[in-house]
């Protein structure tokens, strides 16, 4: 494939954006392909490692910010006839309430998943008030002649602090996996709402 035709061609995979857009990124690839051509590819050579014009635009897409792209899905819609407006009019008793139901319940679950989160550091902060508690009973106990109280405090402050080194991995971990999923949904809308497009 030569230069003109892959840009063209990812000229028409981008044709959902604004021109603008389409017209900054086209150029920064025709400047990506001259520069790599300028240091002794062939054309066809450099046009082949961008990669194909759809898988370009497909990684351009993904990186846009999901309401970006939410924005330019509304605005390439079709005009819809006067029977889908109609439809949709008559439908809204029904579809309305169920829309507001999934949103309510994902919107509950993620909240929840966050609030385990909060709830393990919570964990962390109460563990390590105990511990500097316990350990600072230790030092105070000997002046008051109770030995082996001291040494049951200082074991106990040495067992939650460990406790507390622990739950601080396990509150780092689940915050990174609620993260992790919440990246993974927001890509997965993405690749959807792209796909439908291209459909």
């Amino acid at each position: 494939m030569d230069k003109r035709t892959f840009l063209t061609e990812l000229a028409r995979e981008l044709s959902m954006l604004p021109e603008e857009d389409v017209r900054r990124t086209v150029a920064y690839y025709e400047e990506l392909i001259d520069d790599r051509m300028e240091d002794g590819m062939a054309e066809a050579e450099a046009v082949a490692a961008m990669g194909t014009p759809a898988e370009v635009a497909r990684q351009y897409l993904l990186e846009l910010p999901l309401p970006a792209l939410m924005q330019e899905k509304m605005k390439t819609r079709k005009r819809m006839g006067g029977i889908s407006i109609l439809m949709i009019l008559l439908g809204f008793p029904l579809w309305f309430p169920v829309l507001i139901s999934i949103f309510a319940v994902v919107f509950s679950v993620y909240l929840t998943l966050w609030a385990v989160v909060l709830s393990f550091f919570a964990v962390v902060l109460a563990l390590a008030v105990g511990a500097a508690g316990c350990v600072l009973a230790a030092v105070v106990l000997p002046f008051a002649g109770r030995f082996a109280l001291m040494l049951t405090s200082l074991g106990t402050g040495f067992g939650l602090a460990g406790f507390t080194i622990l739950f601080w991995f396990v509150s780092v971990w689940s915050a990174k996996g609620v993260l992790w999923l919440s990246k993974v949904t927001v890509r997965g809308l993405k690749k959807f709402l792209i796909r439908r497009e291209a459909a």
